[in-house]
């Protein structure tokens, strides 16, 4: 709020009216008085204000630069951090592929054992057959074997005979054509 000259007046104590010329120095001086101190506590506020927007300039200064570096440094830890977040991207895209290879690979492994199992079906049943038939055969050679030795002791008994009869009919033929 302004001041008028007239408050201050007011705020002086109550000078009857007559006052002398020497009264009236006296306000004057007391007046001037309160001035200079007035611009002493103006001038030390001023200064206080002075001093304290300083600081706060120097305060803002610091944290602004401490700011910067924090900002600096976040960014680095940033950086960082998306240097790694890719590399893990690009291994999880490696890992992929090669879950992905490797499915594949069991799917036709799978596939491969499949046919295998029934190929493997396909040749019990060969394996069974040709076992079976190489018993049929090895019992019909054991058959024709035993009827081969038969013949041949028949025909060995008759050959022996037959033999027996040709050297007594030799003997005979020897003996009539010395006769």
């Amino acid at each position: 709020m302004p001041i008028k000259g007239g408050d201050v007046l007011e705020r002086l104590p109550n000078v009857p009216k007559g006052i002398s010329e020497i009264d009236a120095s006296l306000v004057f001086g007391e007046i001037s008085r309160l001035c200079e101190q007035a611009k002493a506590l103006y001038s030390q506020t001023f200064t206080r204000y002075q001093a304290e927007v300083t600081c706060h300039e120097r305060e803002k200064a610091h944290l602004t630069e401490q700011f910067e570096k924090e900002g600096a440094l976040l960014r680095k830890e940033l950086w960082a951090k998306e240097s790694k977040v890719s590399e893990l991207k690009r291994h999880v895209r490696e890992i992929t592929y090669k879950r992905d290879t490797l499915q594949e690979k069991v799917t036709l492994v799978g596939r491969q054992l499949s046919d295998a199992r029934e190929d493997s079906g396909k040749y019990r049943g060969l394996h069974f057959e040709l076992v079976a038939a190489l018993s049929r055969i090895k019992t019909e050679a054991e058959v024709l074997i035993s009827l081969q030795r038969e013949d041949a002791i028949v025909t060995s008994a008759q050959a022996g005979r037959v033999l027996e009869e040709a050297e007594m009919k030799l003997t005979l033929a020897m003996e009539c054509a010395q006769l």
